[in-house]
């Protein structure tokens, strides 16, 4: 089935998972898909409590500059200062993949 995605789309790819808070060992997947400048931001909470309901969860801002062909990583929000996270980036439609180790400060990488 075809599938469309805007230029400068940023689609996050968790690894699969049988309950929201299992825990798994594989980096999350960002997905860029080439052509225009894009936005994302990535909001994560603990799977299980309603802290949801007040706000409190992990929030990571993602930018792509198509022009520069880099993507950064800031913390959007407290939480996310204290976090560690890794993240597998493939910009499409190519197969290789650079690994993105972000640790609560911004972070900004060429992807070519």
């Amino acid at each position: 089935m075809p599938l469309f995605v805007r230029s400068g789309s940023i689609i996050p790819l968790d690894p699969v998972r049988q309950f929201t808070s299992q825990v798994v060992a594989d980096p999350t997947e960002l997905r860029i898909y080439p052509g225009a400048d894009g936005m994302f931001t990535l909001y994560d909470d603990d799977g299980h409590s309603l802290d949801y309901l007040k706000n409190d969860g992990v929030r990571i801002l993602m930018v792509w500059n198509d022009k520069a062909k880099t993507l950064s990583l800031e913390p959007a929000s407290a939480v996310a200062h204290s976090l560690k996270r890794s993240f597998k980036v493939r910009v499409m439609p190519a197969n290789k993949a650079i690994t993105i180790e972000f640790e609560g400060v911004k972070v900004t990488t060429s992807v070519k």
